[in-house]
Order: structure tokens, then sequence, then C-alpha cells
């Protein structure tokens, strides 16, 4: 049940980028509070991790929206797309013990 409930929040920056893709809205404030608490549960993060964490997920799903509204090829949104979450693994790489951010990882793989 745990795994099920991590595999969820580390699906998250998918279904971000996913719902970038459809529309301009994206979780609410208080879905991402939910999914944020998750994986800070499940990572075993101190309350400063959590919240840079959160500040950057916060604002690189921002700008996977944004990129969605930008008038250029699907090829070129999908490239900014990915620079975008490789950024977001680097800042949250930053915040993270080396053991947390592998776990954060292996998550994200069993999405």
């Amino acid at each position: 049940m745990k795994k099920s409930i991590a595999v969820l929040m580390f699906s998250t920056l998918g279904i971000a980028t996913i719902q970038a893709q459809d529309s301009k809205s994206s979780f609410s404030a208080e879905e991402q509070h939910e999914r944020i608490d998750i994986m800070a549960q499940n990572l075993n993060m101190t309350p400063i991790q959590k919240r840079d964490v959160a500040k950057t997920i916060v604002s690189f799903e921002k700008s996977l929206i944004a990129v969605n509204d930008e008038n250029i090829s699907e090829s070129k949104k999908l490239a900014k797309r990915k620079k975008i979450k490789a950024q977001i693994d680097k800042n949250i790489k930053s915040y993270l013990t080396p053991k947390q951010f592998l776990q954060y990882k292996e998550m994200q793989s069993n999405y």
C-alpha cells in the first residue's frame, strides 16, 4: 500500500506534464499539498527539505504549463519539457540526501 502511494506521488511530475499538454490548469493547491505531504513522508524529509522541494515542484510545474502555451512545434515543446524535468531533478537532488534521491528516482522509475 505504502509503495503504491509512493508511486502515485512520484508520478506527479509526469502527470503534471501530461496535464500541461492538455490544459492550462494543473493540480489544485490542495492536491499539490497532499502530494508533497506524501512525498515528504515516504522520503522522511525534514521540514526544510519539504519546503524547498515544494517550491521547486510548484515553480517548475508552472514552467511546464508555460511551455504548452508557446506557439512552437510539439517536438520543441517535448524538448523543453525534458529540459525542465532534468532541471527539476537537479534541484530536488540538491535538497535530498543521496539515499533519499535514490529512493525518489526509484519511485519515479516505477511509474
